[in-house]
């Protein structure tokens, strides 16, 4: 996978999940491989462990993600959903009890802005 690899993650102290426009400007490489490059990009999402680990092939599956690309404007966007903290709740004599399954803060959304294959190509190799 070539492309560029980011991550998102709440700022503001809040423990649960939220939705949020994600925007990136791809200007300064818009052109970067040619054959309609920034015509063809579109987010998808990563698992966390690409960050740390991205020659394990399970960490390098990609989820598309709904997103908008303006050549015009050299950006593209869509509406994520940031994860929340993760609880789980048990139940001890008759009480629900939640138990957090990290004290420190949600886990990012890790994605990527990759180009599909050109529709030419994709085109001639469909009739081979």
């Amino acid at each position: 996978m070539r492309g560029v690899v980011f991550s998102l993650a709440r700022s503001d102290g809040s423990l649960a999940a939220g939705r949020v426009h994600v925007s990136l400007s791809y200007s300064s490489f818009a052109q970067a491989a040619g054959g309609n490059y920034a015509s063809r990009l579109h987010l998808v999402e990563l698992p966390a462990c690409a960050l740390t680990t991205p020659q394990l092939a399970r960490c390098r599956t990609q989820t598309p993600i709904r997103s908008a690309d303006n050549v015009r404007t050299t950006s593209l966007g869509a509406d994520v959903n940031l994860p929340g903290l993760a609880a789980s709740t048990t139940s001890r004599g008759g009480r629900a009890v939640a138990t957090l399954a990290s004290s420190v803060s949600p886990a990012a959304l890790v994605l990527a802005a990759i180009a599909s294959a050109s529709r030419r190509f994709l085109a001639a190799w469909s009739r081979t």
